[in-house]
């Protein structure tokens, strides 16, 4: 930026142009803050000791039992030797209503379907407590 503008900004008679100066050094300063406050809490967190972390699918399932009951469903799931995907899941209607959504969710899946049947069991089995 040339020289020129700065004097000519400052003597523009725009609205807010006489603290030009002051204006922007405070913005640099408030800036200058900010970085300094950002690497202090960059190094304030906790180390990450690399382990594998869950996917917090507990809360979606059970919301989701919540709405399928509120629908006059019954959220049901258990284990069965009769499944012919071969889970272990029993084919209950809430559970293809929760494969169903999981598929539909807009993002890649992080489960594979059995990966969800032992997820969903989990879950169901907290509710119930």
């Amino acid at each position: 930026m040339r020289r020129e503008y700065f004097n000519w900004a400052r003597n523009s008679g725009v609205e807010g142009s006489t603290s030009f100066f002051e204006d922007t050094n405070e913005l640099l300063v408030r800036m200058r803050r900010m970085i300094e406050l950002s690497a202090k809490l960059k190094h304030a967190l906790p180390r990450d000791r690399g382990g594998r972390r869950s996917y917090d699918d507990e809360r979606l399932f059970i919301a989701l039992a919540d709405v399928f009951a509120r629908a006059g469903g019954a959220p049901v799931t258990y284990w069965t030797e009769h499944d012919p995907a071969g889970s272990g899941m029993a084919d209950t209607p809430f559970r293809r209503f929760v494969q169903a959504f999981y598929e539909m969710l807009p993002v890649p899946s992080k489960r594979t379907a059995a990966g969800v049947d032992e997820a969903l069991r989990h879950a169901m089995g907290s509710r119930r407590s």
